[in-house]
């Protein structure tokens, strides 16, 4: 997916990418509603959405902007600018009109109730000599009145969508970065422009007099794992720095720190009291929230899950681990030392599953009592296992591999009469 574009509403996305189809989805189901076909083409570089939600429109490898009556789902007469590509797009306020930034510095607006040109200008003459004129990103505010645009060598500009007169340089120090800004915002009252430098920094202007505006900004928070608490107050994030960085789900705020380098994963216990987190060397330790202290070191794991009474930690990676919570002992281990994927745990937490992802004569799953380690049985499959899963009753595992999925009936050891297997 290269590009994703929301409703106004919130209620819809859209989605397009390397593939001949743009899909729409309802955001609180995800159950698809829609697709577009964009057959012929090799990807769609931007999609876009009308504030009214009529029109869907895309920027194609023909560097044309195509759009869909999201009514009907029919293709509207494209807007073709010959011999001027079309290199980003974005819809007016009211969504009548389309206005787009071209290679060749123009800026052109579009009455998308006829699909013909109304007037164009040129943004070429805020760009030095010999310096690329083409556009990467372009805003329009609220009111219609103020274009912002970025080319390729980093110069953002304001201009006045009217008389198309440079209305303002703004001041960004040189080149923005080694590559195109990836973000081009107004503020909704039109007073402010943010600019997307990088992943790693956002800069404001003030829009009237295109000085910069200091604002307060968070470190770069890079690749992140985030774990949320069981009652969706707090979210513990692992970000690969100093420390797994705790938060106000609510606010935002970040109201604690746990000292742990260089983390690769968190999770809370069922009753959110503790947070498991792997450091270097996938090292996992056991941490009491309230004290912000870690009360337990556990050897190497790339999974681990609590049951639902939090008195265990279940790990994996060569082999399943079962550690008191408490005090971290290991209760047990498995002895097979292969290639384990994430383990299920039954509701009510009494049992564990898990199968291997390496290649073996005859591939398992094992079913062990989580507090003993007491074999309850083994599910013979036909390939290597990539998930298992417990139904709610707990008398049911879903069993899953590349090409196949069975169900095992755990109290009559065998597999069910809804077995799917060879699945495509």
């Amino acid at each position: 997916v290269r590009s994703i574009a929301f409703s106004k509403d919130g209620q819809y996305v859209v989605a397009g990418g390397n593939f001949d189809q743009m899909v729409l989805c309802n955001v609180d189901t995800g159950q698809e509603v829609r697709r577009f076909n964009v057959t012929g083409y090799t990807f769609v570089e931007q999609v876009g959405l009308s504030p009214d939600g009529t029109l869907l429109a895309a920027l194609d490898t023909h560097k044309a902007v195509r759009v869909w009556d999201m009514g009907t789902g029919l293709e509207r007469r494209p807007l073709v600018a010959e011999g001027n590509w079309v290199t980003t797009f974005v819809f007016s306020a009211d969504g009548h009109e389309m206005v787009c930034g071209h290679d060749t510095g123009d800026v052109s607006f579009w009455d998308l109730r006829n699909g013909k040109s109304i007037r164009t200008f040129s943004c070429i003459t805020a760009v030095p000599k010999g310096a690329s004129p083409g556009l990467s990103r372009l805003a329009l505010s609220a009111n219609g009145k103020i274009a912002a645009t970025i080319n390729h060598e980093g110069t953002v500009c304001l201009w006045d969508v009217a008389t198309g007169k440079l209305r303002i340089i703004l001041q960004t120090g040189g080149m923005i970065s080694s590559r195109p800004a990836e973000a081009l915002a107004f503020s909704p009252d039109d007073m402010t422009l943010a600019v997307g430098i990088t992943a790693e920094e956002i800069k404001l202007w003030d829009v009237a007099t295109g000085r910069r505006i200091q604002a307060s900004q968070q470190p770069a928070m890079g690749p992140c794992f985030a774990a949320i608490s069981p009652d969706g107050n707090l979210l513990a994030t692992a970000c690969g720095k100093e420390q797994v960085q705790l938060w106000d789900a609510r606010t935002g705020r970040q109201i604690g720190a746990l000292d742990l380098p260089h983390c690769s994963w968190v999770t809370f216990t069922p009753d959110g009291t503790a947070l498991a987190a792997a450091g270097p060397a996938d090292k996992v330790s056991l941490w009491n929230l309230a004290t912000g202290k870690q009360v337990a070191a556990i050897p190497r794991a790339e999974f681990a899950t609590f049951p639902s009474d939090h008195r265990f930690l279940v790990t994996s990676v060569m082999g399943v681990r079962v550690f008191e919570t408490a005090s971290g002992k290991m209760l047990w281990s498995d002895p097979s030392k292969m290639k384990t994927q994430p383990v299920a745990i039954s509701k009510d937490g009494k049992s564990v599953a898990w199968g291997f992802i390496t290649p073996v004569s005859r591939p398992v799953v094992t079913v062990r009592e989580t507090a003993t380690g007491r074999e309850i049985g083994r599910i013979p499959c036909p390939d290597p296992c990539w998930a298992v899963a417990f139904c709610p009753d707990g008398r049911t595992l879903v069993v899953a591999g590349s090409n196949y999925v069975l169900l095992w009936d755990l109290s009559l050891g065998q597999v069910g009469p809804t077995t799917r297997a060879r699945a495509g």
